[in-house]
């Protein structure tokens, strides 16, 4: 039995929309970088606001954080900037790694949980299964877990012992991002749509 995509489906404009190609129906790379723009400008507020909170509770920092601490504030030192504004990098980074790890995670959730992140949600777009048909809780956090790698797996090198999983993290973030271009081809399938077996539309273009 042949798949949805490989269906022959009549060219005729003046054919009921049933008829056409689901691949055609399927939303590609532009609306979509649209509705990642806006969740990356959400984030960024929520990161900020999160930063804000855990600089109240003096996070202790991990062996990893230090060492991106230690980094900065040698770059302090030799263009000779005041030792109050080490201290202030001190309190600051501590919060703000661990905020840009959390924030994402937890931003992106959202996506992972209902289908649509905010930024999808403003562009009425909705993740679904690739013949169109409305997707389930197990599907999308498939697709979260896999879009999501990188972070998640930044995530666990924060945990002691376990920093060297920080380089993994950095070459899947790598692979994730060259993929969200396979969006541009025919198909409309970002790489980890292909991965998780998912698409894209128009929420209105999803069948119940």
């Amino acid at each position: 039995m042949q798949s949805d995509d490989n269906q022959q489906y009549s060219t005729n404009p003046f054919e009921p929309s049933s008829v056409q190609s689901i691949q055609f129906r399927r939303v590609g790379f532009g609306p979509r970088v649209v509705a990642f723009i806006i969740d990356i400008l959400i984030s960024i507020v929520f990161t900020i606001v999160l930063t804000i909170g855990l600089m109240q509770m003096n996070i202790a920092p991990t062996e990893v954080m230090q060492q991106t601490i230690d980094q900065v504030y040698q770059l302090y030192e030799m263009f000779g900037i005041a030792d109050q504004v080490g201290d202030v990098v001190r309190q600051l980074f501590p919060a703000l790694i661990l905020a840009s790890v959390i924030a994402p995670i937890s931003y992106s959730l959202i996506e992972g949980l209902t289908g649509a992140s905010p930024g999808k949600r403003i562009m009425r777009l909705l993740i679904a299964a690739p013949d169109g048909h409305a997707g389930s809780t197990p599907l999308f956090v498939r697709r979260w877990a896999v879009k999501n790698i990188s972070a998640i797996l930044n995530f666990i090198a924060l945990i002691p012992t376990l920093g060297f999983v920080e380089y993994f993290g950095s070459f899947t973030g790598f692979i994730i991002f060259i993929g969200f271009f396979f969006a541009l081809s025919e198909s409309k399938l970002a790489l980890h749509d292909r991965i998780a077996v998912t698409a894209v539309f128009n929420r209105a273009d999803v069948t119940r």
